[in-house]
């Protein structure tokens, strides 16, 4: 028996931003390119409920928020093994966060709850799973480069563990819903 999905909901950037990006992943093959550029805002978890009910309760807290402008600048790393541009401090970032959390509490099962509530840290993962030596040769040709981009959070996405799959929903802040399967 396989294990059943995983999913996320991501704030997916402009496709301006994206693009830049995904040429930044090209020069070198340790930078993370299974998924598209993202922002995590609720950490990866199981379903507990049906889908259609999730997304229901995804939906309902999204209309409570407006849309948010959203900051990401600099570079940082967690322990040498992770390279990123961190999100500038956002209270209305935090506060869906917050309530996807408390709000996805009965319907979801979190794989980890390490990255939600306080320990909550945005940002946007460059390279991941790095070893030292990995870490040693790419920091240097990141750390020269002036990451700064500034867009309008206006939706949410969930998507799925698999890459393969194109399943994915996008959901507005403070609209509605729809299921889509175009390319990110």
């Amino acid at each position: 028996m396989s294990n059943p999905p995983t999913y996320s909901i991501v704030i997916i950037p402009p496709q301006s931003v994206r693009n830049q990006l995904i040429r930044l992943r090209r020069m070198s093959l340790l930078m993370d390119g299974m998924y598209p550029p993202h922002i995590t805002v609720k950490s990866p978890f199981f379903l507990r409920q049906t889908g259609a009910r999730v997304l229901d309760q995804i939906q309902l807290i999204s209309r409570n928020h407006s849309p948010f402008p959203l900051v990401l600048s600099g570079l940082a790393s967690f322990d040498e093994s992770v390279i990123y541009v961190p999100v500038a401090n956002n209270p209305s970032l935090k506060k869906l966060h917050e309530e996807l959390v408390e709000g996805l509490a009965g319907y979801v099962e979190t794989i980890s709850e390490d990255f939600d509530g306080p320990n909550y840290s945005p940002h946007l993962t460059l390279a991941h799973r790095l070893t030292q030596s990995e870490f040693a040769r790419i920091w240097p040709r990141l750390i020269t480069q002036n990451f700064h981009w500034e867009f309008l959070v206006d939706k949410l996405y969930v998507l799925g563990s698999m890459p393969k799959s194109k399943l994915q929903w996008k959901i507005e802040l403070n609209g509605s819903s729809c299921f889509s399967s175009e390319p990110l």
